[in-house]
């Protein structure tokens, strides 16, 4: 079986770009247990690799599609998504569709380990804890591809470009920005907390998805989750660790950022797409929650 981590040297910063018949192909080891790879291909593109290494594997594809074999599991990314995989031990086979720009980072277990909080519902806990034991590939987390996300790709690129000084850690820091954002997303729960709770907090969270630019008040929900308003609050913050009306901003907000991508959407029609009726008072919001303002993203972007 072959190593994805150590082939840098010894886990020096190393960086090779590889271009044959239409398919370009950037690899980036920037510590040890720590790399990512873009590829973009005009025709398709394939590699067989016999995995020892256990790995959570963050996969953005920007265009086209790409799919992973293993001999348990078939996994497909498609153009949009922002995708989390655990990998084990295997022969994993990825594909890669024609007109496709893939964009992945890898990071092993050893290196999440340092991060361990022992909090099962901490995402780096939850995520070491997914590759544990692992043989084999399966998702963990599947979600849109955002705008902030995006952003971060580009600066890892730029970065990657420049011959700098210190560039592994400059690197390093733009890659954790990208994961610290990315894991971040992840919605987990302390599955010890009691069915009831659980049943109770997961109805809300879907109906609040489907009406979050104008959600149903408490006693809505109460009525459509068959309990009482005083269950609906002690339950659902008991879950999520937020109040209802906190949730909500965060899933407008969420909503906002993944919209931010749209080249023909300005800000306020944005803001205003997700439920806020002030430009100004959604930038701020936007600000404090994801650390850059929505015209950042929109400057970045274009």
């Amino acid at each position: 079986m072959e190593s994805l981590f150590f082939n840098a040297g010894e886990g020096r910063f190393r960086r090779q770009v590889t271009q044959r018949r239409g398919t370009r192909a950037e690899r980036v080891d920037i510590s040890n247990g720590l790399l990512f790879f873009d590829l973009r291909t005009d025709g398709g593109w394939s590699y067989r690799v016999h995995n020892r290494d256990r790995f959570i594997l963050l996969v953005l594809p920007f265009s086209g599609d790409c799919r992973f074999t293993t001999a348990t599991a078939r996994l497909k990314g498609h153009e949009g998504d922002s995708l989390v995989y655990a990998a084990g031990p295997a022969e994993i086979e990825l594909e890669v569709m024609p007109d496709s720009h893939i964009f992945a980072v890898a990071v092993a277990d050893f290196y999440l380990k340092r991060y361990l909080g022992f909090r099962a519902e901490d995402p780096i806990d939850h995520l070491y804890g997914a590759v544990s034991l692992l043989r084999g590939l399966r998702e963990v987390d599947r979600a849109p591809l955002d705008a902030l996300s995006y952003y971060y790709v580009k600066q890892i690129l730029q970065k990657s470009a420049r011959a700098r000084p210190m560039a592994a850690m400059r690197l390093e820091y733009a890659v954790m920005a990208l994961l610290l954002h990315r894991f971040g997303l992840m919605e987990l729960v302390d599955e010890r907390i009691d069915a009831e709770s659980l049943r109770v907090a997961r109805c809300v969270r879907e109906r609040l998805a489907l009406s979050y630019a104008n959600p149903p008040t408490i006693a809505e929900l109460a009525k459509a989750c068959a309990t009482n308003t005083t269950r609906i609050k002690s339950a659902f913050k008991r879950v999520y660790g937020q109040t209802v009306g906190a949730y909500v901003r965060t899933l407008r907000l969420q909503q906002a950022n993944e919209l931010l991508r749209e080249e023909r959407m300005s800000i306020g029609e944005v803001a205003r797409r997700v439920g806020f009726s002030h430009q100004g008072y959604f930038s701020r919001l936007f600000y404090e929650t994801f650390g850059i303002h929505p015209k950042a993203l929109k400057k970045f972007g274009s």
